[in-house]
Parts: C-alpha cells; sequence; structure tokens
C-alpha cells in the first residue's frame, strides 16, 4: 500500500481494509492542513477549559511522538483548518461501523490490535516489554489480522490527566453532541471494538482515513 504524508512532513503507512483505505499509524501533525499551527497546550488547567482544538504529548512528553502519536481534544477534528492530510479526513461514526462489520462484528476487536503485547503468544517481534506495545493480559491478545495495527497510546482526560498507555487506544470520530464526541476504543482486557461518547475537551489518539 502507499504511504501518505501529513503537512509536517510524517509519513504514514496506509492498509486497505474492505473498500477503506486507513492510516495503519496515529496521526501526528503538529498543523492544520493549511498550515495553521495547532495549538500545544500543556497545563492541565488551560486543557480543561478549551472550546478550541489542541494537542499534546503524553505526559508532555516528545518521546511518544513518533511511537503513539498526538493527543488531541474533539475539537480538532472538526476544525475547518482540516487536521488530516488532503484527500483524508476523520471518519464518521458510520465508516467505524463498516470497519467494525469487516472484521465479523464488535466481537473481534483483537484483530484490529497490533501484536505487540507483553507475552504475547505469537512470539517473535509481537512478544515485547518495549514501547509501543500492549499491557499483558492472560486471555486478550492483539492478532493484527488486516495491519490495522491498533496500539494504546492512552488519553487526556478532560481535566488535563494523562492515563492509560498500554492500557486502552482511543481515537475521535467526526460524530459529536453538545458536550460529547464519539469515539473508537480497545483495550488491553477485552476483544471488543466498540464506539462510546466522552467529553469533547479529552485527548485521544487520530486515524484518518481516505475520501
Amino acid at each position: 500500500m502507499p504511504t501518505v504524508t501529513d503537512i509536517d512532513g510524517n509519513t504514514y503507512n496506509t492498509v486497505q481494509i474492505g473498500t477503506q483505505c486507513w492510516m495503519a499509524e496515529n496521526l501526528k501533525t503538529t498543523t492544520y492542513q493549511n498550515n495553521t499551527p495547532i495549538p500545544n497546550v500543556t497545563n492541565e488547567g488551560n486543557w480543561s477549559n478549551l472550546t478550541i482544538g489542541a494537542y499534546v504529548w503524553y505526559d508532555n512528553d516528545t518521546i511518544w511522538k513518533n511511537i503513539y502519536g498526538g493527543l488531541y481534544n474533539w475539537y480538532t477534528t472538526d476544525d475547518t483548518n482540516g487536521l488530516c492530510p488532503t484527500g483524508w479526513h476523520i471518519p464518521t461514526n458510520d465508516e467505524w461501523t463498516m470497519l467494525i462489520g469487516f472484521i465479523g462484528g464488535s466481537q473481534n476487536g483483537n484483530m484490529l490490535k497490533s501484536c505487540r503485547q507483553v507475552n504475547s503468544p505469537m512470539g517473535g517481534g509481537c512478544n515485547t516489554y518495549t514501547h509501543p506495545r500492549w499491557d499483558q493480559n492472560d486471555t486478550q491478545y492483539g492478532t493484527d489480522d488486516y495491519g490495522f495495527s491498533t496500539l494504546s497510546g492512552g488519553n487526556r482526560t478532560w481535566g488535563g490527566e494523562f492515563y492509560g498507555i498500554g492500557v486502552f487506544g482511543t481515537r475521535w470520530s467526526l460524530n459529536s453532541g453538545n458536550v460529547a464526541g464519539w469515539f473508537f476504543s480497545l483495550y488491553y482486557h477485552s476483544g471488543t471494538a466498540e464506539l462510546s461518547t466522552f467529553s469533547k475537551k479529552s485527548g485521544f489518539s487520530v486515524r484518518c482515513v481516505m475520501d
């Protein structure tokens, strides 16, 4: 599959799953597609008061940039400046649902998870303590059947705290209500892929899908 490059020059692998072409990595741009900088808001209090787009790296540490990508609040996904590269967009609930349907239903979420996991029974490079990876679980392991390679980059709560690296991977949908945005999630202790809602002020990962 071809790669795609964002406005900052970051290049991403892509994967074809059914009729959809997805980024196979989390977004890590710091700039909207029209060359407008995305605010990097590190302070907890400032983050919790935002009603405009912003991003951070996990723990405000750039060491996580190339490993898990950025954490963006929901407002970035709906910004008219454009978050995804040209020809790509933030997936809607319908597009996430199409992906879930293609893998045979929400109970098959492990098929979308990277095999990189502590004590993965798949062995080789899958069995690793080195990030990027999932935490250990005795029953649920990623198999990455389609090359989607979801990893657990954690999140930033609406109050500004960082939580969950190695534990869960959350990715925004474009759909929203008044105060909550929809997101797609996978967890280290579960094989379920699901759509849920949470505060738009939260910082989640982003995957783009081709137009």
